[in-house]
């Protein structure tokens, strides 16, 4: 069972390395199908047409956090800020 926040963009890479006799449970998908209920029950879902967009923040080594993250992702990621706490 998949239970922290960055395991379902590796659960592909998780489910090759674990082989075809291990069944892996990602919690997130299930979390966000009963979320798009409960917006959509309370008439909160949106109903843009268009794209949105995509930003990510990091706190140090974006070079590191690019190439990592284009990876895992399967795409060439942008948008990358660097934040000071």
């Amino acid at each position: 069972i998949l239970g922290f926040t960055h395991y379902p963009i590796i659960t592909n890479k998780i489910s090759e390395y674990l082989g075809s006799n291990v069944k892996v449970i990602d919690s997130a998908k299930t979390t966000a199908l009963l979320l798009e209920s409960e917006l959509r029950s309370k008439n909160l879902l949106s109903v843009r047409k268009t794209d949105g967009y995509t930003r990510f923040y990091v706190s140090n080594e974006p070079e590191r956090f690019e190439k990592t993250g284009s990876y895992l992702l399967g795409s060439k990621i942008k948008n990358i800020q660097t934040v000071t706490w």
